[in-house]
C-alpha cells in the first residue's frame, strides 16, 4: 500500500504502476491482488467528477373503490371504405373495469370527447375534485376545450409519461377485448351500424364479461358492489366440492379468487383546478404590493426546481427570458399518491 500510495506512482493506474515496477525488474504481486489491497483500504473509486441522478419515485394514481380514478381512450375503427375510420373514445373505471361512457364520432374532435366526459360525470353523480380522470397524451385529451371542461367540474386531470407507450393499461386493454372478440366486424358499413354493435358489445362486456383483472367477475357486479354475494356463493360450492372429493384437491382446500384490494397505474403529473401551472410576468422593479395582489411567493430559482420536480415537457411549459422581464410561479404540487 505503501508502495502504491508513493508521490512516484499516486497517478498511475494499478496497471501503469505494475509494469513500471516489472521494467525495473520489480514484482511485488498481481494486479488483481494490487486491486484487492487498494479495496482493503477503500482507495479504489471513480476519480472523476460524476452525475448523480436524483432518485425518482414513480407517480401513481390509486383507486380502492369504483368511482375514484377513471381512464379515457380513443381507438380508430374501420368504417366503410379505405382510409374512413370511425372514432371511439370510451371510459373505464380502473378498479372496476365498468365501462362507464362511450361514444362514437366520425371525426377526432375535443367537443366531443368534453360532452362525453361531461355527462358520465352527471351520469355517475360524481361530486366536485373528487375524480381523477386519466388519459394518454393525444390531442383530444391535451386539447384546450377538455381543460377548460375538467376545470368547470374540478375534476382532477392525468396524463401519460411522454414517450410512454404502456401508461394507459386498462383502456388499451379494453380495447384489446374489443378487437379480439369473436363477433367484432372487419369493417363497419356506417356510423349508425358501429354504434348498433358497440352498444350490445358494452352490455355484455359490462354485465357478462367474466373479467380476469376483479376474479373473473362481471364488472357492473363490481361496480354497484354486488361481487360479495356471488364470491361467497363459489366459496360455498367450492367447499362442498372439497368435503365430497378431497383428493382432487391435491394442495389442500381450493382458494377462492377475490376482487383486489386496489387498482394503480403510473403516471406523469395530477391538476386540478388549484394546481394548474399560473406564470406570472413582473417587470424587474416590482413593488411588494404588486407580489402581494398577484399572490407570488417563489422567486425563480425555486420555479426552475419545481419544473425538474414535476418532469414537464417544454412544450408545455415554455420560459420566457428577457432582460425586463421576470418569471415566477405560483401553484400547489401535483396531487399524487
Amino acid at each position: 500500500m505503501k508502495l502504491l500510495t508513493d508521490d512516484q506512482y499516486v497517478d498511475m493506474t494499478v496497471a501503469q504502476v505494475f509494469y513500471t515496477l516489472l521494467d525495473q525488474n520489480e514484482y511485488h504481486c498481481s494486479i488483481r491482488s494490487m486491486y484487492a489491497i487498494l479495496r482493503e483500504n477503500k482507495a479504489v473509486k471513480e476519480r472523476r467528477d460524476q452525475l448523480k441522478h436524483p432518485h425518482y419515485v414513480k407517480p401513481i394514481l390509486k383507486a380502492t373503490a369504483p368511482n375514484q380514478v377513471w381512464s379515457w381512450d380513443s381507438t380508430k375503427l374501420k368504417g366503410p371504405n379505405k382510409g374512413e375510420f370511425f372514432n371511439l373514445y370510451s371510459i373505464i373505471d380502473i378498479f372496476s373495469r365498468m365501462t362507464v361512457g362511450w361514444t362514437v364520432s366520425p371525426y377526432e374532435n375535443s367537443t366531443v370527447a368534453r360532452d362525453l366526459i361531461q355527462q358520465t360525470c352527471h351520469k355517475q353523480n360524481i361530486g366536485q375534485n373528487s375524480l381523477p380522470i386519466h388519459s394518454d397524451r393525444d390531442a383530444p385529451m391535451k386539447s384546450k376545450t377538455v381543460a377548460e371542461l375538467m376545470i368547470d367540474l374540478d375534476v382532477i386531470k392525468s396524463f401519460s409519461r411522454p414517450r410512454v407507450s404502456n401508461d394507459n393499461p386498462f383502456s388499451e386493454a379494453q380495447f384489446k377485448t374489443l378487437k379480439y372478440h369473436r363477433t367484432f366486424p372487419k369493417q363497419f358499413g356506417s356510423i349508425q351500424d358501429s354504434r348498433n354493435y358497440l352498444r350490445t358489445f358494452f352490455e355484455w362486456y359490462n354485465n357478462d364479461h367474466f373479467h380476469s383483472g376483479i376474479a373473473m367477475l362481471p364488472p357492473a357486479t363490481v361496480h354497484y358492489g354486488t361481487e360479495n354475494k356471488i364470491i361467497e356463493k363459489r366459496k360455498s360450492t367450492m367447499k362442498t366440492a372439497f368435503k365430497k372429493h378431497p383428493q382432487r384437491f391435491v394442495k389442500g382446500k381450493a382458494v377462492t379468487k377475490t376482487v383486489p384490494k386496489e387498482s394503480w397505474m403510473v403516471v406523469q403529473e395530477t391538476f386540478c383546478k388549484m394546481c394548474l401551472l399560473q406564470c406570472v410576468l413582473l417587470c424587474t422593479s416590482e413593488t411588494e404590493g404588486a407580489r402581494r395582489a398577484t399572490g407570488v411567493s417563489l422567486v425563480h430559482s425555486q420555479f426552475l426546481a419545481s419544473l425538474c420536480h414535476l418532469r414537464l415537457d417544454r412544450r408545455e411549459c415554455t420560459l420566457l427570458q428577457a432582460s425586463h422581464v421576470k418569471i415566477v410561479l405560483s401553484f400547489h404540487l401535483p396531487l399524487l399518491v
